[in-house]
């Protein structure tokens, strides 16, 4: 297997410094293009079957400016993307096969047909959100899917980097309100009522709770410009 793995690697090494990938650590190829760090994430699996390796990636990027006043909040924020297949018309799981007594000519042609995708779909997605208005965009209308933690923290830094401060408080408050209304609170305190507080114990807000340190120091950053 090793083998088989060293000659898709280095295919596909090959085809992607083609169009301005670079290899940054094992399977991630990236390249920075306008304000965007566009990263191919390749992965793959046995599925239990001997001598096979189904290979698949994801299209995914992060913005650098967003992550550097992130981490100056001591924030560490994922970055957006998703299986190469959702970004396909079929929008499904996507991956390849690849078997230990394929010919040469089989993995080429897997491979060329890998780096079909990243030409026909994964640039095309890297080159919509490759500005931070459109970023903004796509995060507002959900158009750009991905998790509330990762929208919760990348929107309201995007809307402080385009000067709209008040907007970028305003929607940190939203947040907390939120993460607040969506914790079931009067649930279990009418359990608590019907078995009593020592059989049911409230647990933390975890949603909330891991937000507002986050927000506490984004507020202060804001606060501390006004003066």
């Amino acid at each position: 297997m090793k083998d088989l793995k060293k000659k898709i690697e280095k295919l596909l090494k090959d085809y992607l410094f083609q169009y301005g990938f670079r290899k940054e650590r094992g399977t991630v190829y990236s390249r920075l293009e306008d304000e965007i760090k566009e990263g191919l994430y390749f992965g793959s699996s046995a599925h239990n079957e001997k001598h096979v390796c189904y290979l698949t990636y994801t299209a995914g990027f992060s913005c650098p400016v967003v992550e550097e006043v992130a981490y100056e909040l001591n924030e560490l924020v994922g970055g957006l993307g998703m299986n190469i297949g959702f970004l396909m018309p079929d929008y499904f799981f996507k991956e390849w096969r690849f078997a230990i007594d394929n010919s040469d000519e089989y993995i080429q042609y897997q491979v060329s047909d890998i780096i079909s995708t990243v030409l026909e779909y994964a640039i095309p997605y890297f080159r919509k959100y490759s500005t931070q208005e459109n970023l903004v965009y796509g995060l507002e209308t959900r158009e750009l899917r991905c998790s509330n933690g990762v929208r919760d923290i990348y929107l309201p830094i995007l809307y402080y980097l385009r000067g709209h401060n008040a907007q970028a408080y305003s929607f940190v408050e939203e947040v907390i309100k939120r993460r607040t209304l969506d914790f079931p609170i009067d649930e279990y305190k009418a359990m608590q009522v019907i078995y009593g507080e020592e059989a049911i114990q409230i647990p933390p807000n975890k949603e909330l709770d891991s937000y507002l340190p986050f927000a506490e120091k984004f507020k202060k950053m804001i606060e501390a410009e006004k003066s």
